[in-house]
């Protein structure tokens, strides 16, 4: 697929070929998160060309996709998108230190609440205001949240949903998200929080064999729900957006060859060739994928507003 040319709309997305070594403290997380945690790991490895007197710290919290989950490999906390984020703001002059508290598995209730991941505060959104109080020059915070909560009401393997429980999901995702982003707005009055919305890789369910089929069900819920609630949540608490979105959904009109499967829309080819959708039945990025959203937030990071 090295014929696809990856845009944001009419620009192109150069920060999503950025590469370089992700700087941090382990020092950080392991003060926030209990020893024993898989969320312990959640601290990155340190460059040791990074001044790290200078560097300020970058938090990064949510779900599999902050976590760098892939399938086969588990979670790579000092990986996924988080690698070439911070790879990006050091070489614009900003040198960061890494704290990634993330857990895969994350909704907005057990961010909150906690029972996916053990932090020694009982939570993850408990662990991350007692890192931000603690580090008030923390700069950047990102967050993927809001996915899970739908997830829940989808059984993949028969390719159904229980109306009822999108219903109320979808209707308390917003709010219940928008209060998460104000305590960390809280706790961190002058860091920049950007929040992930998500792609839909149910665009790819046309190709998938059948039976994967099932995972790819209710094609729109992302788009029509999860999404519509993200982006309103970060309005409503007064964070910024990276539209991850954007990249995955271009292109309905363009069809391109995608081995095995003959010309498809561009944006079923992304799905395809950035996620393990295709290949594996799986939602997660692959590398490519996580480049890719590390290019949506850069992008974020770089716009006034």
């Amino acid at each position: 697929m090295s014929s696809l040319r990856i845009r944001f709309g009419t620009r192109s997305l150069i920060a999503a070929a950025l590469t370089g070594l992700l700087v941090g403290s382990s020092a950080s997380a392991s003060a926030a998160v209990a020893p024993s945690a898989s969320a312990t790991g959640a601290a990155s490895s340190s460059g040791a060309a990074t001044n790290t007197a200078a560097a300020r710290p970058y938090l990064v919290l949510g779900d599999s996709l902050s976590a760098g989950y892939q399938p086969g490999r588990g979670d790579d906390r000092s990986g996924g998108y988080v690698e070439t984020v911070a790879a990006g703001l050091r070489r614009s002059g900003t040198p960061v230190r890494v704290t990634n508290l993330a857990c895969t598995g994350e909704s907005t209730a057990t961010m909150r609440d906690g029972g996916r991941c053990r932090y020694r505060q009982g939570s993850q959104l408990r662990a991350a205001t007692a890192f931000l109080r603690a580090h008030p020059d923390t700069t950047l915070v990102t967050v993927s949240l809001g996915a899970n909560d739908l997830l829940r009401c989808v059984d993949r393997s028969r390719g159904t949903a229980d109306s009822r429980c999108l219903g109320t999901q979808a209707a308390g995702l917003r709010p219940r998200l928008a209060s998460t982003l104000r305590e960390l707005r809280r706790a961190a009055p002058r860091a920049r929080i950007i929040v992930l919305d998500y792609y839909d890789p149910s665009q790819a369910a046309a190709v998938l064999a059948p039976s994967q089929r099932g995972r790819g069900a209710n094609a729109g819920l992302v788009r029509t729900n999860v999404n519509v609630a993200v982006r309103g949540a970060a309005r409503d608490a007064g964070a910024r957006v990276a539209y991850v979105s954007e990249p995955f959904d271009e292109g309905w009109a363009r069809r391109v060859d995608l081995p095995g499967h003959g010309r498809v829309p561009i944006r079923v080819a992304r799905i395809c060739t950035w996620t393990w959708m295709c290949s594996r039945g799986d939602i997660h990025p692959n590398d490519e994928g996580y480049r890719v959203i590390a290019g949506a937030v850069l992008e974020s990071w770089q716009r006034r507003r």
